[in-house]
């Protein structure tokens, strides 16, 4: 079995801002037609896993009452916490599964949540 990238492994990647340039317009498409999968309702809380430099979150946020990010790389959760800042609603949480539980809070969201992303 191939061995995953570790959290050093990633922070390399993420050494460089936009390194999957998540303005093209594929990740774009994929943005929005995720946001049409929603309920119109707002989401009690959420949980994105692999957010990354908070792209998507900076989507997502509004739609939710309480959305905590999850990214193993803490250079990427830094954009992403400037990126987010702005959104008191939103939690962004360094977690790597093969080393981290899943914070109890986030067990709590995912069990009450109507979503998955």
């Amino acid at each position: 079995m191939a061995k995953g990238w570790s959290a050093t492994d990633w922070n390399k990647f993420f050494e460089t801002p936009n390194p999957w340039d998540y303005d093209n317009n594929y990740e774009q498409t994929k943005y929005n037609q995720t946001l049409q999968l929603l309920p119109d309702e707002v989401i009690g809380s959420a949980l994105e896993l692999a957010c990354a430099e908070g792209h998507f979150t900076e989507l997502l946020a509004p739609r939710v009452n309480e959305l905590t990010g999850a990214d193993i790389s803490s250079y990427a959760l830094r954009r992403a916490k400037e990126r987010c800042n702005k959104f008191a609603n939103t939690r962004l949480i360094e977690l790597d599964f093969l080393i981290n539980k899943y914070p109890e809070a986030t067990i709590s969201s995912l069990q009450r949540s109507p979503i998955f992303l």
